[in-house]
């Protein structure tokens, strides 16, 4: 998951927005500062800097420690420990057409949608 300094793919600069936001909003709803985090989870405070203003990815024990602190999952802070995602990028459409979390611009697919997408993607397959 973690690439070091080198470049980022598109996906994973979306991710440090959506994480920076989600770390940004968690603050407000908490009453809480980067401080308490640093004090609760011992991330350097630069580190969790890097995390708030969405320059770097957090580490997969960093996003750990900071659900833990604020009583959350994972994938509450980071979507990249969701459902759906993998380490290879890799989506289990099937699985999510089944269990009818399948969206498309934030709104769920409708049960006839959602099979004329495993129709088309079945006959992809032949």
């Amino acid at each position: 998951m973690t690439r070091g300094r080198g470049s980022l793919t598109p996906e994973e600069r979306r991710y440090k927005k959506v994480i920076a936001k989600n770390l940004n909003d968690l603050l407000v709803a908490t009453s809480k500062r980067k401080i308490d985090v640093h004090k609760a989870t011992g991330i350097p405070v630069s580190t969790l800097t890097g995390y708030f203003q969405g320059k770097t990815l957090p580490n997969s024990n960093n996003v750990q420690a900071m659900a833990d602190f604020f009583g959350i999952l994972k994938s509450d802070i980071d979507p990249r420990f969701g459902p759906g995602y993998s380490i290879n990028n890799d989506v289990d459409l099937d699985r999510i057409i089944k269990e009818g979390t399948a969206t498309y611009k934030s709104k769920p697919l409708s049960a006839e949608l959602s099979k004329a997408i495993r129709n088309l993607l079945d006959a992809a397959e032949e």
